[in-house]
């Protein structure tokens, strides 16, 4: 779906996407959600409906985020092919570190996508604990 010049949409509220059975959710007075996993090294923690787009777009998607523990792996799915379309990874470093991730990425050949954050401590098994706020998409400038 081609959004108008440099308008943004918010994705479904964080607060109504899938939580993995795994994890424990909090939703936090600010709307966003906490999420403490077991210790792992890659499992999916939380992910998002199924989001209609316009195939072969360029799209850039934004979130606030803070790590208090372990990294997350940031995903961009195609929910068919069951393939990622974008991967960007975040870690912790000093407990209450605030992001705000923006990259791009285009639905090359779908008209699908999916959002999911999953654990990411590829050394060995670790407790990922993390807030994420809503998810923005817009169109590429």
């Amino acid at each position: 779906i081609p959004l108008p010049a440099s308008a943004q949409i918010m994705l479904p509220p964080i607060s109504t996407w899938k939580v993995a059975s795994y994890a424990r959710e909090q939703v936090e007075g600010n709307g966003q959600v906490h999420i403490t996993g077991t210790p792992s090294k890659y499992f999916r923690q939380i992910t998002s409906p199924v989001i209609n787009v316009s195939p072969d777009h360029c799209y850039v998607i934004s979130f606030p985020l803070v790590m208090h523990q372990g990294g997350i792996d940031a995903q961009i799915i195609d929910p068919n092919a069951n393939k990622g379309i974008r991967n960007e990874y975040v870690y912790a470093f000093s407990g209450s570190d605030q992001y705000h991730p923006t990259y791009r990425f285009k639905t090359t050949g779908t008209s699908q996508i999916q959002v999911s954050v999953t654990d990411s401590n590829p050394i060995e098994p670790a407790v990922s604990d993390f807030e994420i706020g809503n998810v923005m998409l817009s169109d590429c400038p």
